[in-house]
């Protein structure tokens, strides 16, 4: 006796698009990690992100706690691990979203000092022979960098 499937519903919207087309979204994911207190009991501890994917949540989490902890020995507990935040009351959570949209800006300001490096390395090229010039330029690359020291000490992770 042999048995046909029958389709599901497709909703129309993604009727014809490719799967890579399909729009994503960023959202929270808790994720579950066990490290190497997990060899002596110790409890998974539960982290909240923000991504476009589960697999893009755990890896952040994962990274994230390797270097805070100084260990490879850590993993993600799947079935402790889901999209969407914990409930405001229950197990203790660690909130790493401040954390990475600090990151972001903090990627951001690095960004910026390298394209005024670049522009100063390029700017003062010629003045190898020239001490007044060059004295003049640092000057204003110092003026001119004094915005981005201001906002990297705003992104110092203390409230």
């Amino acid at each position: 006796m042999s048995t046909t499937a029958t389709p599901q519903p497709v909703e129309a919207e993604f009727t014809g698009a490719r799967l890579y087309d399909l729009p994503q979204t960023v959202r929270a994911f808790t994720v579950a990690v066990a490290g190497p207190g997990r060899h002596l009991g110790e409890l998974p501890h539960l982290f909240v992100v923000e991504s476009y994917s589960t697999e893009s949540a755990w890896a952040k989490v994962l990274a994230w706690y390797m270097v805070e902890h100084e260990t490879v020995d850590a993993l993600v507990v799947a079935g402790e691990s889901f999209e969407g935040a914990p409930p405001k009351v229950g197990p203790y959570w660690h909130d790493l979203r401040p954390e990475y949209a600090r990151q972001e800006v903090l990627d951001d300001l690095a960004d910026q000092a390298a394209e005024m490096v670049a522009g100063f390395h390029e700017g003062t090229r010629d003045l190898a022979d020239r001490p007044t010039e060059h004295e003049r330029a640092i000057g204003d690359a110092a003026f001119s960098a004094w915005p981005l020291v201001l906002q990297l000490a705003e992104n110092d992770g203390r409230d």
